[in-house]
């Protein structure tokens, strides 16, 4: 009985936090936005760009090297 209840709770918790609408303003003290697009520009109004130095393009995450 206690499993189920578990369960259910779970299930409730899971459906709840998957429909409520997130409402963070993450725009809000943001200092920075790189999007990792091959650069270092930052996005943000706060124009923070940096430069890369020794970074090796990969096509994934097992870092295997574009040809």
């Amino acid at each position: 009985m206690k499993i189920r209840e578990f369960l259910t709770g779970l299930i409730f918790f899971s459906l709840s936090a998957m429909l409520s609408p997130a409402n963070a303003d993450i725009a809000s003290g943001l200092v920075g936005y790189y999007p990792l697009d091959g650069n270092a520009k930052d996005q943000s109004v706060s124009g923070n760009n940096r430069v890369i130095y020794g970074a090796i393009p990969t096509t994934e995450s097992l870092c295997v090297r574009m040809r």
